[in-house]
């Protein structure tokens, strides 16, 4: 599942598990006590959790889910639905940052739509805009909207108005 916090312009200092909202996404996974920065997002995680009867499992123990290699029958349809949703007009004109406005990066967007559509169970054909694709979307069109760019019509043009195909 996919999940966006957005700060606005005067934000204050954060950190934990939202982040630092320094711009500068290589930092972002700082281990409460130390400081330091990891790239194992269990090990980030655990740092962060409270469990003062240590009663949960911490996940960096648990065994690693190889969704990828569970799911990868998936892996073409996810990548040809996602292609085509982030290449709709008003998502690719945010993306190339038409108007004088700066582009936002789709990448962690469309990274996330492939994952999330990959591992989701509620795939049904007849059922459009009911997909965990339209999810990651719908994150980067609030994104965008944020930033200035006007994508009123995203969820026509991707497919996700939530209308059945006949």
């Amino acid at each position: 599942m996919s999940a966006q916090i957005l700060l606005g312009s005067n934000h204050t200092t954060s950190c934990g598990l939202c982040g630092n909202a320094n711009n500068d996404t290589s930092d972002e996974f700082q281990v409460k006590r130390t400081g330091k920065v990891t790239s194992n997002a269990a090990r980030f995680g655990d740092s962060w959790r409270v469990d003062k009867a240590n009663e949960c499992k911490k996940s960096s123990d648990l065994p690693w889910w190889k969704w990828r290699r569970e799911f990868a029958d998936r892996k073409d349809d996810a990548i040809m639905t996602c292609d085509k949703m982030f290449e709709s007009p008003q998502i690719a004109d945010c993306a190339n940052g038409v108007r004088g406005l700066a582009p936002v990066d789709p990448k962690p967007y469309k990274d996330a739509c492939i994952a999330d559509y990959m591992r989701s169970d509620f795939l049904a054909d007849d059922a459009s805009g009911l997909n965990m694709a339209c999810v990651a979307v719908q994150n980067y069109a609030v994104r965008c909207d944020n930033m200035g760019k006007k994508v009123h019509l995203w969820r026509e043009e991707t497919g996700c108005a939530g209308g059945r195909k006949n």
